[in-house]
């Protein structure tokens, strides 16, 4: 008999359904996560954060550079499909953005939250870009709402949204 104990994170047999170490250990640690309630107030508040920057921000820079300078230039379509691209990419730099440079949206600013790794410390620019990306999947704001309140943002780009 063997007094040797197996490791059930070695692949020895190449089983690809053995656990991973980190999403282990992320269940094992305690982070004070924010409820769903608090993740919706921050979806709420950060959609309109996103609208207002869209619609007075974007919407000055559009009638004022786009219009007045390539008027001549453009045509319907592609006025169209230039504002939306500027308009899904304002949405994708603002939360990149903002959680880079703060940790936090203005959301999570107001409901005293940030955006933390597993371990709970700062996650990393490309962790927060794909977070960022993952926001586009359709339905996405709706997989923060089961029991975990951990969504599809968090769990793929391995990052969590904790209370400060």
């Amino acid at each position: 008999m063997s007094n040797q104990i197996n490791d059930p994170f070695e692949n020895s047999t190449n089983d690809g359904n053995l656990l991973n170490r980190e999403d282990f250990a992320a269940d094992l640690m305690v982070l004070d996560t924010a409820s769903g309630g608090t993740r919706f107030v921050n979806y709420l508040i950060d959609s309109i954060g996103i609208w207002l920057f869209q619609t007075y921000g974007l919407g000055y820079l559009i009638e004022n550079f786009f219009l007045n300078n390539f008027i001549d230039d453009f045509n319907v379509n592609t006025y169209t499909y230039a504002v939306t691209g500027i308009f899904f990419l304002s949405a994708f730099l603002y939360y990149a953005l903002f959680e880079i440079i703060f940790e936090k949206t203005p959301g999570k600013f107001l409901t005293k939250t940030r955006v933390v790794n597993l371990q709970g410390g700062k996650a990393e620019m490309g962790d927060i870009l794909l977070r960022s990306l993952i926001r586009y999947i359709p339905f996405e704001p709706f997989s923060f709402l089961g029991e975990s309140a951990i969504g599809w943002h968090d769990k793929w780009s391995k990052t969590r949204v904790v209370r400060d």
